[in-house]
């Protein structure tokens, strides 16, 4: 794997995909409707972009399981079609342990799943503890999709929460737009995103693959085989 901080210094042949961005109505912290982050994305030559809003206790889990929600997405996706390029769905997971401790405001990206997980799951950050979430959220998403998912941990230097040291955790956002994570890696997979909430945080950041099919099992795939590169341009404050 290799990081690039200048775009013109990418080999042709990489596609850029964004991997954590946001989108009013589901999250409220953002400012971005679906079609103003596609056209930015779209205009800006990346070949795909998973939208990630977020998912938790804090946030009103209706936004998720209305069937108007249902339809934002399909909307988007369909968008983005007509733009060429692939918009897909992830979402950010924050617990809601019993127990208090340590990392307890980590957030994890989850990519793999659609929209009816969470219709299925709705209460997915209930646990007890993180490891016991971290464990139960694997085995549902291994359930429902096989091996064809991912968890990486997002932004692990907010809030002091650092790296968790947890065999079912993929990977950590090495470059989140915000930071760079300056720790040991722990032979875990490395990931760039923007975390884009407003227009100037978009296309910062970039997983960068070859061939890829515009496809979230394809994207998965080349992931875990470490087929991939990152583009992380800047780190806003």
């Amino acid at each position: 794997m290799k990081i690039y901080h200048q775009r013109n210094k990418i080999p042709s042949g990489w596609q850029l995909i964004e991997t954590h961005s946001h989108i009013l109505p589901v999250s409220q912290c953002s400012e971005l409707e679906y079609k103003e982050l596609i056209d930015i994305y779209a205009d800006n030559g990346y070949s795909g972009i998973f939208i990630t809003d977020h998912y938790n206790v804090d946030f009103e889990k209706v936004n998720f399981l209305e069937s108007s929600f249902y339809e934002l997405y399909a909307d988007a996706f369909e968008y983005a079609n007509k733009k060429n390029i692939s918009a897909l769905f992830g979402f950010e997971l924050k617990f809601n342990p019993n127990v208090s401790e340590t990392h307890q405001d980590s957030e994890f990206l989850v990519y793999g799943a659609d929209p009816q997980f969470l219709d299925k799951y709705p209460y997915i950050y209930n646990c007890n503890t993180i490891s016991d979430g971290l464990l139960t959220l694997k085995k549902l998403l291994f359930k429902e999709y096989g091996n064809s998912f991912l968890i990486i941990q997002a932004h692990p230097n907010r809030c002091k929460n650092g790296i968790i040291r947890n065999c079912n955790v993929d990977g950590i956002e090495l470059y989140n737009g915000i930071e760079k994570a300056f720790v040991r890696l722990y032979m875990k997979l490395t990931f760039s995103g923007s975390d884009a909430h407003l227009p100037e945080h978009c296309c910062n950041n970039a997983v960068l693959l070859r061939d890829w099919n515009g496809t979230k099992e394809d994207f998965i795939h080349k992931i875990k085989k470490r087929q991939y590169s990152i583009y992380a341009r800047a780190l806003r404050s």
